[in-house]
């Protein structure tokens, strides 16, 4: 891998709206969360193009999905993942996120979160080694 070409990916959660419920997708009945709130947040993300040449895979891509994010009480405190719940799944979303961006996309959406956390911080961390956080 050539040290000198980084792809350049970026993540940015806009807002975080937190709801004690929402309508179920396709029907007109309102769900609870199982964890505690939902969490909808809107979330924009970019991938570089130069990101295909670094990467062995046939496509370059960053997930999106609810299954990237997790949520903790406050900074420093320990990170509860697994938010993407059956519950959280089934919320009838408005422009919801696509579930990965691909090189030289950018894209925004909303993705529902299950989080016990009714005020904390949300972590985007695909793999679970550290991520980005912000405060909601």
């Amino acid at each position: 891998m050539d040290g000198a070409t980084k792809p350049s990916f970026e993540v940015t959660v806009h807002s975080v709206k937190v709801k004690k419920s929402c309508t179920l997708r396709g029907f007109d009945e309102t769900i609870t969360p199982e964890n505690g709130v939902f969490l909808v947040l809107d979330v924009s993300a970019s991938l570089a193009a130069s990101a295909a040449k670094v990467v062995d895979e046939e496509i370059a891509l960053m997930p999106l999905d609810a299954s990237s994010f997790g949520s903790s009480p406050g900074e420093n405190k320990n990170v509860v993942y697994d938010l993407n719940t059956v519950a959280a799944y089934s919320c009838e979303v408005d422009n919801a996120l696509d579930i990965a961006v691909g090189a030289g996309d950018e894209i925004r959406g909303n993705v529902v979160l299950d989080s016990p956390y009714s005020t904390g911080q949300i972590v985007y961390d695909p793999d679970k080694t550290g991520g980005w956080t912000w405060s909601y």
